[in-house]
């Protein structure tokens, strides 16, 4: 065994690699520090048994679930989850999937004004208990009955045009008139009646409302440099909503708009900070996102009708996805932890839109991507290839010197990984130049006891790169690396 210049000191020891940390990067853009792509940390807690672990999954795989209607990005969607009917738009129609009997029916709800921009989807229920949906493209108002009846709004007092972000609230449909900071509502019970005068101003600031938000009995109008509360006051003469002065936030809002349960979430700008993503609860406001993520998003244009925000669920997790400029980030709504996601060979996960489905088959997560057709795509926790094309999960740890920039040698790398059924890779490289470059690697089989690799040389400070590509599951606990530290 061999010691140092002090015999009582062992300069060998077996150290824990944790995997499990936040991204990191030292500025927007630069590929370096820990990263994460394609998976997602699982803490696993119990008190009762004093167990707490971490690993790091990789995420579940997608297949077509329902072919191209026309061509064309998906404009809008919403899923009419009584009628098990998922409604898109598409170009100059609305696209209609049965999940009852797999059939697509094509609605065309001429005029619309244009054949490109958002359509908003907002689903309403009348005094009487019957249910509709009401689809605006910004210009037009239309409704589509649970027979797919198409009924126009023909009141010349709808606002034009208006965000196409309708929202429902005590039965009214509400928009914003854009390039202004009026709120109208339409007649109580009548979704496509308008009454002049019927409308309130978000005025606490001289900005402009760029979206409305629901927010438990509240409507938050988002403007470019406010965030403004109101009520259903049921003022009887014109708009029955009334503002609640008091959570009044300076917060600009940006893009990446994405609601779950009582939470929206959306990127925006404190008045006095750096871009940032924030969660919106009842009367709070707080960023999630990392200095890291602040960063890149500080990096991008000034184009954020572009930034895309969804809510993503798999493998009994929920996350919130934005796509900003040439990545995406997502954020686990358990944990808080961030990683990124990548689809097929991609550089990113283009997702357009996203539902949580569920039919009498299950329940599963559908997606569409921004890829010019009109396709919807399932996750699949059976799958880890995207429609047949392999994915590549990547985690990038920190640089560890292992308390000592004596020069070390590493004799073995173990992973603490989940045994495959049948041979699947895992390719490890490391870097010792502060990752700016890699060796070429070595391969471990997963399907063995022992996952390890040997010799891997000298060193002071060394970062891994682990990568999996095959079709088949990857969970990780950490790495074990056996070392012997030198003395200079």
């Amino acid at each position: 065994m061999a010691y140092s210049k002090s015999p009582s000191q062992d300069t060998y020891s077996i150290e824990e690699i944790d995997i499990s940390k936040e991204i990191v990067s030292r500025a927007g853009g630069v590929n370096k520090d820990e990263d994460y792509i394609n998976v997602f940390m699982e803490v696993i807690k119990s008190k009762s048994a004093q167990d707490q672990r971490t690993f790091v999954n990789k995420r579940a795989g997608s297949s077509q679930a329902i072919s191209s209607a026309a061509s064309g990005t998906i404009r809008g969607s919403w899923y009419w989850e009584d009628q098990q009917k998922l409604y898109y738009a598409v170009a100059g129609s609305i696209y209609v999937f049965n999940f009852v009997n797999s059939t697509i029916t094509t609605l065309t709800p001429s005029p619309w004004t244009s054949t490109s921009t958002t359509v908003g989807f907002a689903e309403f229920i009348y005094n009487n208990g019957t249910t509709a949906i009401i689809v605006s493209d910004g210009t037009n108002l239309i409704q589509i009955d649970t027979a797919n009846a198409i009924t126009y709004c023909v009141d010349a007092d709808l606002p034009v045009p208006h965000d196409p972000n309708i929202v429902f609230i005590d039965g009214y449909i509400l928009a914003v008139k854009v390039g202004t900071g009026d709120m109208y509502n339409s007649d109580n019970n009548a979704p496509l009646s308008w009454t002049p005068g019927n409308l309130i101003d978000a005025e606490i600031e001289a900005d402009t409302v760029v979206r409305l938000m629901k927010v438990s009995n509240y409507i938050v109008a988002a403007g470019k440099e406010t965030l403004e509360y109101f009520w259903d006051a049921g003022v009887a003469t014109g708009s029955p909503f009334q503002r609640n002065d008091t959570p009044v936030k300076r917060i600009s809002f940006l893009g990446g708009y994405a609601q779950e349960q009582n939470a929206s979430y959306f990127i925006g700008k404190d008045f006095n900070s750096d871009i940032q993503v924030y969660k919106l609860y009842d009367f709070k406001c707080e960023p999630i996102s990392t200095p890291t993520i602040s960063r890149y998003l500080n990096t991008l244009g000034t184009d954020y009708n572009t930034w895309i925000g969804t809510l993503f669920a798999y493998q009994g997790h929920r996350f919130y996805v934005i796509n900003a400029g040439t990545r995406t980030y997502c954020m686990d709504l358990e944990t808080g932890l961030w990683t990124r996601l990548a689809y097929r060979q991609n550089a990113n996960f283009p997702v357009a839109r996203a539902h949580g489905i569920r039919t009498s088959t299950g329940n599963f997560c559908y997606f569409a991507i921004a890829d010019n057709t009109s396709n919807w795509y399932k996750f699949d926790e059976t799958l880890y290839q995207d429609s047949g094309a392999s994915f590549t999960c990547t985690i990038v740890t920190d640089s560890y010197d292992f308390g000592t920039f004596n020069r070390k040698n590493m004799s073995r790398l173990t992973l603490l990984a989940d045994q495959t059924t049948t041979n699947s890779n895992v390719q490890v490289q490391w870097s010792d130049d502060d990752y700016k470059t890699y060796n070429t690697g070595l391969s471990i089989n997963l399907n063995q006891d022992l996952q390890c690799c040997w010799q891997l040389g000298n060193f002071r400070q060394r970062a891994f790169k682990l990568t999996h590509t095959d079709n088949n599951p990857f969970r990780i606990a950490g790495l074990r690396a056996d070392i012997n530290k030198g003395s200079i």
